[in-house]
C-alpha cells in the first residue's frame, strides 16, 4: 500500500506503506521522486507507533500517539555516526579541562 495523504489524519492498520513524494507532515525534502520512503505503522491497544525511513537521509524518524491523543510529531532516531560525534566532543572538552589542571 501506498500513503499520499498526512498519515496522522488516516486510520491505518498495521503494515509497511510506501510514502509517495508531496505527501504531508512527514520528514523529508525529496520530491524527485515518485517515493520518498517506507512508512511502518504499529497499530497497538493504548499507543499507535509509526517509523519513517526516507529514502534521502541516513537517518530514520519516529513519532507516536497515546490512548488516542495528538501524534508526537517526528524525532529523529539517533545514529552511529552521532554517537561517535558526541564522544568525540566529549573527549576534546575532557582534554581542555584536564589541561588546565596542574597536580
Amino acid at each position: 500500500m501506498k500513503i499520499t495523504s498526512d498519515p496522522t489524519k488516516l486510520v491505518l492498520s498495521s503494515g509497511a506503506y510506501y510514502v509517495n513524494a508531496n505527501t504531508p507532515n512527514m520528514p523529508t525534502t525529496n520530491t524527485g521522486v515518485l517515493f520518498v520512503g517506507l512508512a511502518v505503522i504499529a497499530d497497538g491497544d493504548a499507543r499507535d507507533m509509526m517509523i519513517f525511513a526516507p529514502d534521502d537521509a541516513a537517518a530514520g524518524f519516529y513519532q507516536a500517539v497515546y490512548n488516542g491523543s495528538a501524534w508526537s510529531g517526528w524525532h529523529r532516531a539517533l545514529m552511529d555516526s552521532d554517537l561517535a560525534t558526541l564522544n568525540n566532543r566529549i573527549s576534546a572538552l575532557e582534554s581542555k579541562i584536564s589541561g588546565g589542571v596542574t597536580s
